[in-house]
């Protein structure tokens, strides 16, 4: 299976391979680490900063305020249903920021934990005890992808239903960018909801 190759510790593994427990957040931490948090590699280091930079900018920092403007310069835009739906997006999008800071801060610990495991991994002898430990990494990359893939399908189906429609979703603010100038614009100002919704779903799998 295609799948299996590519995303193998989402597979339970045979007993006779050695316990690797630090593959149970083998992906989350690919995925905190595309969000710009980890310590930057030498060999990219100011691509990854750049990139680091760019994401949390644009989507850990100006996020809520592009929602708290949007609600001052569009509020008289706004359906009753249109309101509470972009509320309660709101609230996540500043909760996400913290959680987000959170994460930054202490990133460091993730790595502490997973030598710990490497080092209780040692200790892991009898096939049964193998199995045990390849079933739980598995489970636990299973549960990941639920939470991206739910995210990611709200996000997706979000910008679609936008474009379809020919208004942005949440009417929050972007400078220089007006959705009713053009749909070039509109595809702008609704399209960066992928971003934030991996990254909440990353944060949400910590919690």
């Amino acid at each position: 299976m295609v799948l299996r190759k590519v995303f193998p510790a989402m597979y339970t593994l045979s007993e006779d391979t050695p316990a690797c427990s630090r593959n149970a957040t083998l992906y989350l931490l690919r995925c905190i680490f595309l969000m710009g948090v980890r310590q930057p590699p030498a060999r990219f280091f100011i691509v990854y900063c750049l990139w680091s930079f760019a994401l949390n900018l644009s989507s850990t920092f100006y996020q809520p305020i592009g929602f708290l403007t949007g609600y001052i310069s569009h509020l008289s835009e706004f359906s009753p249903g249109e309101f509470l739906t972009s509320l309660q997006v709101a609230f996540n999008a500043w909760s996400c920021s913290t959680k987000d800071l959170i994460v930054w801060a202490l990133v460091k610990h993730f790595d502490e934990a997973n030598n710990i495991l490497d080092e209780m991994d040692k200790r892991i002898t009898q096939p049964s005890e193998r199995f045990r430990v390849h079933r739980a990494v598995s489970i636990s990359n299973r549960i990941f992808f639920f939470f991206m893939a739910v995210y990611m399908v709200y996000a997706t189906n979000t910008f679609l239903t936008a474009i379809m429609m020919g208004r942005p979703p949440y009417q929050n603010y972007y400078p220089y960018l007006d959705w009713r100038s053009s749909s070039w614009h509109l595809g702008l100002q609704s399209g960066p909801w992928p971003v934030p919704a991996s990254r909440t779903s990353a944060l949400t799998a910590i919690q």
